[in-house]
């Protein structure tokens, strides 16, 4: 019997061809089918399959069909459903279901075949990686259906949880929750301050626990009461700090006997540095939660200094982002037919003396990191400074680019009013599946180029089958003449030519004068 093979089910000639002629340049055992039928009746010539499923060619298929898939499972099979819709109760129907990984449609199909090459090495050169249930992001589930979801499954093992500044375990036998630990905290303290995460990655693991110790004892609802309700608790809370890189700074620390605050003297000492609020969330003197509420105390009674990042930016004279582009390394290289590359070099004023800077705005988190990540080569080579993300790259012939991208929320026209750097362009990005504050958008587009009034696109993705370009941009209320485009969010070169959709605006004749009646 052969060892490993990747089973495609997917509709789509695009994705299902690229991802099999994929899989065969590795010399991988590859099935494809575009309907699930065949694809259940397979012979027993392969030890264990990764299956491939797209989330749209599933809703095609017959409920009665789609369970038979998940419960034909072998132990070492596994499926990676890519495509779903992003809503975190979709992802967590697949997760209860026995799915290894559940990517929304953010994710683009090179980064799904990477995920299945990865897995592919991983299992042939460690066949011991079958030890791992299940894996994925904790932004992508919802915690507390999780954990319903793993005591339906009457699971037995480690849940390790990642995130950028902390590492923790939550151990399970048979479906309860018995121990966990992250710092110094465990047991109770430990699980409510690893519940509040929420970016990061999980890893559920088999393992022995008959042997450990039990420091939890509540049941599974008890603790899910327990987490919901303290998310309800310190939501207000969470709002006073608005962000992880707010800075904090205990102030006139001798003061607070007078308030009958009695702190750890490890923690005074702690956060008598300036800190940014993220890290003192997982200090090792307190969990998280508990922290919060000192934080609260703290700054109702003025012994709390609180800077916002943007603040603390205006406190300077001028924010300095030059360090930044030098430690933006040239990550890829897109390469232009000469005409076009003429007409972007003449619109964005591109010289080989310097880069071009051009700001990338949207309202949705998840496409502009997407879109970011997906020029850059991966999130990982992306710089977060200030509230903004970096990436530099290269159009050949010594051209480069440094797109800046920021979310389209209340910083940011304080944000663009603080840098002194020439901004060279804008591209606005825009889901035309999210167009429920598109007021609230295209006032911000309006003063981003009364503040900059440079060349600019607005770029649209996600389209659905009714939807057209003229519709979405009928939606916008714009003061400017502004170019528009659509791309794909699967193709990073289809990203990349939104460069040259860029083009310099104008003033709506009559509009201009109405704004500045307005705003007067």
């Amino acid at each position: 019997m052969a060892e490993t093979a990747i089973v495609v089910l997917d509709r789509s000639p695009h994705q299902s061809e690229y991802l099999v002629q994929s899989f065969k340049e590795h010399e991988i055992p590859v099935i494809y089918n575009a309907v699930l039928d065949p694809i259940l009746d397979l012979p027993d010539e392969y030890r264990r399959r990764l299956y491939l499923v797209d989330y749209h060619t599933l809703t095609l298929e017959k409920r009665e069909s789609v369970i038979k898939l998940f419960k034909g499972l072998k132990n070492e099979d596994r499926v990676i459903v890519y495509n779903v819709t992003p809503d975190a109760n979709k992802r967590i129907v697949f997760y209860e279901l026995g799915a290894f990984r559940v990517f929304d449609r953010t994710v683009n199909i090179e980064e799904v075949c990477a995920n299945a090459l990865w897995w592919y090495e991983q299992i042939t050169t460690h066949p011991d990686i079958s030890d791992v249930l299940m894996e994925g992001r904790l932004e992508n589930i919802e915690f507390i259906h999780f954990l319903w979801g793993l005591a339906r499954r009457k699971v037995s093992g480690i849940l390790e949880l990642t995130m950028k500044r902390n590492h923790g375990e939550i151990y399970f036998k048979n479906g309860q929750i018995i121990h966990a630990q992250v710092l110094t905290h465990q047991g109770l303290d430990g699980l409510l301050h690893m519940a509040l995460w929420q970016n990061g990655t999980f890893s559920l693991k088999r393992h022995n626990t008959k042997d450990i110790e039990q420091t939890i004892h509540n049941t599974l609802l008890g603790l899910i009461i327990l987490i919901s309700d303290l998310k309800l608790k310190l939501f207000s809370i969470q709002d006073q700090f608005k962000s992880e890189m707010s800075v904090l700074q205990l102030v006139n620390a001798g003061d607070l006997p007078l308030y009958k605050i009695n702190l750890d003297a490890g923690f005074v000492e702690y956060l008598s540095q300036p800190r940014e609020y993220g890290d003192v969330l997982e200090n090792p003197f307190y969990p998280n939660h508990q922290t919060m509420m000192i934080l609260q105390q703290l700054k109702k009674t003025g012994l709390l200094r609180v800077n916002e990042p943007i603040e603390t930016i205006i406190e300077k004279e001028a924010p300095a982002f030059e360090h930044i582009y030098e430690s933006v390394n040239t990550l890829n290289e897109f390469r232009f037919d000469p005409e076009t590359l003429k007409q972007i070099k003449t619109t964005l004023a591109l010289n080989t003396e310097a880069p071009a800077k051009v700001v990338v705005i949207c309202d949705d988190e998840e496409l502009l990191k997407h879109y970011l990540a997906s020029l850059a080569g991966g999130a990982d080579r992306v710089i977060f400074e200030y509230n903004m993300h970096f990436i530099r790259f290269s159009l050949g012939e010594g051209y480069e680019i440094i797109l800046i991208g920021m979310m389209a929320n209340p910083q940011l026209l304080r944000l663009l009013s603080v840098m002194s750097e020439e901004i060279n362009g804008f591209i606005f990005l825009i889901n035309a599946q999210n167009l429920a504050n598109v007021g609230y958008y295209s006032y911000l587009i309006n003063q981003s180029l009364v503040q900059h009034p440079v060349p600019a696109a607005c770029a649209v993705t996600f389209f659905n089958e009714r939807q057209m370009l003229e519709k979405i941009k009928n939606h916008f209320f714009l003061n400017w003449n502004v170019a528009w485009t659509q791309f794909e969010a699967n193709d990073a070169d289809s990203m990349v030519q939104i460069l040259s959709s860029i083009s310099p605006v104008e003033p709506i004749e009559g509009k201009e004068k109405e704004e500045e009646g307005e705003e007067e």
